[in-house]
């Protein structure tokens, strides 16, 4: 039986792409966009990551940014609902 052929990568864009679970050992990833992939639980041995680009995608920022405007907004929300109480007490 022969082994598995490394599976190649490189020089893609795949951006927000989902690795999680798979077996990519000897995987070419040089030079290609990994931002915002999930590598959780992947098998990397021998792996080539060389000159890859790497952090949050845009995806993952606007979730973020969307996040904290919905959380500033459901605090100042409170912060009014418990001024007003204090202000309009029976």
């Amino acid at each position: 039986m022969n082994p598995p052929t490394a599976q190649d990568f490189s020089h893609q864009d795949l951006r927000n792409r989902s690795f999680r679970g798979h077996d990519l050992s000897g995987a070419n990833f040089s030079h290609a966009d990994l931002r915002g992939c999930n590598f959780r639980d992947a098998m990397l041995v021998g792996a080539n990551f060389t000159g890859v680009t790497t952090g949050k995608s845009f995806q993952q920022w606007a979730a973020m940014v969307a996040l904290v405007v919905a959380g500033a907004f459901t605090i100042a929300s409170t912060g009014a609902r418990r001024f007003c109480k204090e202000i309009i007490k029976p």
